[in-house]
């Protein structure tokens, strides 16, 4: 079956077999298996301390005196990394490599006497150390904007081929005998430029595994229409083992922060051909890509399964203030589980410094993770099964001995589609049959770990809801360094370090790394006063009183918040110093269930979020010395909940902001209502 499927104007029913029926590509289906992957950002960047360059920058500076990509790639493979993607060309246009097609590149740096090239040298270092290889070219080019002029210069679509060779070009002669192959296309200059560095790379360095593209560009003045179809086509013929990320093959999960949702599909609708023009149906950020409800936005349904990615530090290029804000290994190991054990490839930066090398903090970082990952999951005890059943929709393991585990890992077999829609997790505990865990998708992987360690001779799992035939596969493990969650039982107690100061005494305040806090005149200018109550869409919020410099909002890090009562919604009061990358939290119920729901950004510019929520803009904040100039944003959002049951958590995200290090969002109030209505902006009652 293909991994693409019409979708009809059918039933429910048919809709949901149609959507068992697609099929991940053989490339689709080795890439889902490399999980782990690595994201390479080395540049320009590296060496000017920016996120996103210019394009003016000096060759010249690129200079790293120590470059090794063996000893990057040594340290990936030993942590179990599978694969490397390298930043080859950034938003800058610097390529690592001697393109024939621009002077901005490694051959006009002091960098090995201008003769150096990055791409080729990790590539001969992964495959060395038998990892897959993945180049990130970007599309936009701020080089080919300012100063080759090639990017949105207006030029007319004209014949052309590709490679187009230039002077004195050393593969003339494999061309015309046909030892590398041609391809006659209409191009404009900067889709023409495009073109032949993707030839180059590609025959230059292959084979390529993956090629990422992404759709960032740094200075939308110069429109510019990328033809897709054309780079896919080009990319089929001369790499047709390689996954194209950001194209028909493979998407973004939606954030930066390494975390999948709760319930991600592989079959998502699409609006047209993959390999053309068509793209995702639904937002990337969406919280629903796959139900049958989301299948019909699109005019069929395509297997694209989803990469979460995220960086060690809180930049994708490696700076030298960033050396003790590296993730640690416990962190990775719990990003790790909510995005391979989610059903996305984990894909994590980890950028060289400026000799060339991973920085000690990183190799630390991922030498750890590779050793958590090695220690929790390199046992299974479902291995030490006497007995293994699997009837109809149920799998069963039996054991002669109680087994001790607080990890579930459960497979489908993706090679004949992704089937399941909703399970339970069952085990004998002292003779009484026990839910422990229950959940929506599995596809590749789910990782179901549990708040404490069970002892149990049988474990059992039932498939409730499923799309079609599916074969699964059970794992048991143990972590023995896991503690078990803390759970706040009130927001109060959840409060951190994010403060409310007065103007005239703003020294015991901080919100974020940049030590600001929040002014309590603001505040109450727009309405909102620590104590009192707040109404907002439809909610009466209650933030209490705390004495100035006290903690009084919570920063999302994944906190569980102790809930009691039953609602239609649930109602999140927040404000932001910056915007932040979406994030997913859960809400629990007591019986078990678990509903994901969406975090959304607040707006960076004191306007109505798309969802119509309102947005208040306070001018300033205050920091140790006095008022400083940087705005904050009052927010609420609504969570819908199921008011037949009862709720008895509320899972924070865990979230941050992109380029920017530790996000600038906190949690000043929680409400739960019953109610439909709702009210414009915000209003204050006694």
């Amino acid at each position: 079956m293909n991994s693409t499927t019409p979708v009809q104007p059918v039933s429910d029913r048919d809709l949901r077999a149609a959507a068992s029926m697609v099929r991940p590509s053989a490339r689709q289906l080795a890439w889902q298996q490399r999980d782990l992957s690595a994201f390479i950002h080395f540049g320009i960047n590296t060496f000017t301390d920016l996120e996103w360059g210019t394009g003016t920058e000096d060759p010249t500076l690129f200079n790293p005196a120590a470059l090794d990509a063996s000893q990057w790639v040594e340290h990936l493979a030993a942590a179990g990394f599978k694969a490397v993607i390298l930043t080859a060309k950034h938003h800058d246009g610097f390529c690592l490599w001697p393109t024939r097609y621009t002077r901005h590149s490694v051959a006009s740096s002091p960098w090995r006497s201008g003769s150096g090239d990055v791409v080729g040298e990790l590539v001969a270092a992964a495959r060395q150390h038998g990892l897959a290889v993945g180049l990130y070219l970007s599309p936009a080019d701020l080089h080919q904007i300012h100063i080759d002029r090639r990017y949105g210069n207006g030029s007319a679509p004209a014949w052309c081929t590709i490679p187009t060779l230039v002077e004195d070009d050393d593969r003339a002669g494999r061309v015309a005998g046909g030892e590398l192959p041609s391809f006659d296309v209409i191009a404009d200059d900067y889709n023409r430029f495009y073109l032949n560095q993707l030839y180059e790379v590609l025959t230059d360095y292959g084979p390529i595994d993956e090629i990422w593209l992404d759709g960032a560009n740094p200075d939308s003045s110069h429109p510019q229409t990328y033809d897709r179809a054309a780079w896919y086509q080009l990319i089929r013929a001369l790499a047709p083992d390689a996954v194209i990320f950001g194209g028909p093959d493979a998407r973004w999960v939606g954030n930066e922060v390494g975390i999948a949702r709760t319930t991600e599909w592989s079959v998502v609708p699409f609006t047209g051909d993959p390999e053309g023009t068509g793209e995702l149906a639904l937002d990337h950020q969406a919280v629903d890509l796959g139900s049958v409800e989301s299948l019909r936005r699109g005019v069929r349904c395509h297997w694209y399964p989803a990469e979460s990615d995220v960086s060690i530090r809180p930049g994708w290029f490696y700076h030298a203030s960033q050396d003790n804000s590296v993730k640690s290994s416990q962190q990775l190991l719990e990003l790790y589980e909510h995005s391979v054990g989610r059903n996305t490839v984990f894909l994590l930066n980890v950028p060289p410094n400026r000799d060339g090398l991973l920085a000690a903090p990183d190799v630390d970082s991922i030498r750890g993770f590779g050793e958590r990952l090695a220690r929790v999951y390199g046992d299974d005890l479902a291995s030490r099964a006497h007995s293994w059943h699997q009837r109809d929709s149920s799998t069963t393991l039996g054991f002669s001995a109680d087994q001790s585990f607080n990890l579930v890992v459960l497979r489908e077999d993706i090679a004949n589609g992704q089937q399941v829609e909703q399970f339970d997790v069952y085990a004998d505990i002292n003779g009484t049959l026990t839910t422990i865990a229950s959940g929506t998708t599995i596809g590749h992987c789910r990782i179901l770990r549990l708040p404490s360690i069970i002892e149990a001779r049988r474990v059992e799992v039932r498939v409730t809801s499923a799309r079609g035939p599916h074969q699964l596969a059970v794992s048991l493990h143990r972590d023995h360094d896991a503690a078990g969650p803390i759970v706040f039982p009130t927001l109060e107690a959840a409060f951190d370090a994010v403060t409310v100061t007065n103007d005239n005494d703003p020294r015991r305040g901080e919100l974020g790394p940049q030590r600001l806090s929040l002014s309590a005149q603001t505040l109450t200018d727009a309405g909102i006063t620590p104590g009192a109550a707040v109404n907002a869409l439809g909610f009466t919020f209650r933030w209490p009183a705390v004495s100035p410099g006290a903690p009084d909002a919570v920063r999302p890090n994944g906190q569980r918040i102790s809930l009691s009562g039953r609602a239609a919604r649930v109602g999140l009061l927040l404000v932001a110093s910056e915007p932040f990358t979406d994030g997913y939290g859960m809400l629990t119920y007591d019986d078990g269930n678990v509903e994901e729901f969406r975090l959304p950004s607040v707006s960076p510019w004191g306007t109505a979020r798309q969802d119509g929520a309102p947005v208040i803009e306070l001018p300033y904040h205050n920091t140790q010395t006095g008022p400083s100039d940087t705005p904050a944003w009052i927010d609420a959002i609504a969570v819908p909940a199921d008011a037949s049951r009862t709720l008895t958590e509320l899972v924070l995200p865990t979230i941050s902001v992109p380029h920017a290090g530790p996000p600038g969002v906190h949690l000043l109030a929680i409400a739960l209502d019953s109610a439909d209505a709702a009210t414009d902006g915000f209003s204050q009652t006694g």
